[in-house]
């Protein structure tokens, strides 16, 4: 329902906007990927319950490909949020989705260093466990 809201506003708000970059397509899609994750999880719950065999599959290939789009998002994201043609701030229409974006991008930040922990974590964990 939040992902619903979000994305009605952003309709309404990024109609006009006229800048150097594509604001409204990115937060767009930010949002319906994020849908996306959310649904996943709904049909996670089915395939834990269901086929337990193949909850392990499920997950690490859902991660891998849904996880994967959302941080080449975010790297989208942050390129086109730091190019010269950004003029979205002096944009008055535009405003809104640059600080939706701004504030999107900073959270991307975290969710990108939580998986940056885990991989370079990951090799000490399984060192760990065989010994």
């Amino acid at each position: 329902m939040f992902n619903l809201l979000i994305m009605i506003l952003i309709i309404n708000f990024g109609g006009s906007s006229h800048c150097g970059i594509p604001i409204f397509t990115w937060c767009f899609v930010y949002f319906i990927i994020t849908g996306v994750k959310s649904l996943n999880n709904l049909f996670k719950l089915y395939i834990l319950r269901n086929f337990p065999q193949y909850g392990f599959k499920y997950q690490l290939i859902s991660f891998l490909i849904i996880d994967g789009v959302f941080m080449l998002w975010l790297i989208y994201g942050n390129i086109i949020f730091y190019s010269d043609e950004n003029n979205c701030k002096d944009d008055e229409a535009s405003r809104v989705l640059f600080n939706l974006m701004f504030v999107m991008l900073v959270i991307g930040y975290f969710q990108m260093l939580v998986y940056f922990l885990m991989v370079c974590c990951l090799p000490c964990v399984i060192w760990y466990l065989r010994r």
